[in-house]
């Protein structure tokens, strides 16, 4: 079966679409080298200082270690593969400090002595588990660690969590995506900030020159610059509709005999009485596409993801798995 035919509940993204608001594209000249427009729309918007533009998340997560240089890596899991491959890529060590699951949700609440001189990833809401942790704990553990927290928080506008965007804890950086968001994976837009002024001035200086695309570029300063109320609406409006879809299916997967973890994000992690690629496998031949989560250290062989589509959609997802356990 093509995918171009398959349901897909594998990718987190904004279940409502892109908002109709948004303008137009411009390819027919480079950005400013600088950004000084959407550095400008993005600190108005959110209310922070100076922060650096990038090409989507990833380009942040792979840059940021060379801004920093650390001594070792060390990642919040479960969690996203990148953290572990940017150390490998810089040739650091890594290791995982692994969150406890408490039956209803993953949770951490100290870090261990991991030493000086390390860079901890932590994605917030968590993929995979949308748990999330409150910005008290999180200024915690940044303030009893000898490194730097850098804190992904790529599903935060879709999510009920607490951001520590605008945070003065200078060892703290948070990464931003407008990815997700906005249901567009193909913009790859985003933007780091931190107060640490030397972390800024060393990542802008590491990037490529037009690191972001002038379509990204345009579209986003004038979402934000000329449209900001209405994002933020939108925004709002989002929310409410993944809440409203996190209840169906988490009612939905529980009727089924799923242990389903308590979510602040768009997507949902489950653990069923089979194998998650087993029933990936079956779901599959019924053309909907879910995320088997084995692959995720610290997680099981039944452990497995769904992104919140719409209603229909996920009565369809909850309709094809009861047919696989019947």
């Amino acid at each position: 079966m093509g995918l171009d035919n398959v349901m897909d509940f594998s990718v987190n993204a904004n279940p409502v679409g892109p908002p109709n608001f948004l303008g137009t594209c411009d390819f027919l000249e480079y950005p400013d080298h600088e950004y000084k427009k959407l550095r400008r729309a993005i600190s108005n918007h959110y209310g922070v200082e100076d922060v650096v533009p990038v090409n989507g998340a990833s380009e942040a997560l792979a840059v940021l270690p060379l801004a920093i240089r650390p001594n070792k890596i060390v990642t919040i899991a479960p969690s996203y593969g990148d953290y572990e491959e940017r150390a490998g890529a810089m040739g650091l060590k890594h290791e995982y400090v692994f969150m406890k699951d408490h039956g209803s949700s993953f949770r951490i609440d100290e870090l261990p002595n991991l030493g000086g001189g390390v860079l901890v990833y932590l994605s917030n809401p968590n993929n995979p588990t949308g748990s999330s942790i409150n910005a008290s704990t999180l200024r915690g553990l940044a303030e009893g660690l000898d490194g730097f927290l850098v804190v992904d928080e790529a599903y935060m506008e879709l999510s009920s969590a607490e951001s520590m965007l605008g945070t003065d804890l200078e060892n703290v950086v948070v990464v931003r995506s407008f990815t997700k968001a906005l249901s567009m994976p193909g913009l790859r837009a985003g933007f780091i900030y931190s107060a640490n002024e030397e972390v800024i001035k060393r990542t802008r200086a590491l990037l490529p020159s037009w690191n972001v695309n002038s379509c990204a570029d345009s579209l986003i300063t004038e979402l934000l610059s000329n449209y900001g109320a209405q994002y933020s609406n939108f925004l709002a409006v989002s929310r409410k509709y993944v809440e409203a879809g996190l209840s169906v299916l988490s009612r939905g997967l529980r009727r089924l005999g799923m242990h389903v973890y308590e979510s602040t994000a768009n997507f949902i992690l489950a653990r069923g009485p089979i194998s998650s690629q087993e029933l990936a496998d079956k779901l599959l031949r019924q053309g909907v596409l879910i995320r088997p989560a084995h692959t995720f250290a610290g997680l099981g062989p039944n452990h497995f993801r769904v992104a919140v589509k719409d209603a229909w959609s996920n009565e369809v997802l909850l309709d094809a798995i009861e047919k696989i356990l019947e």
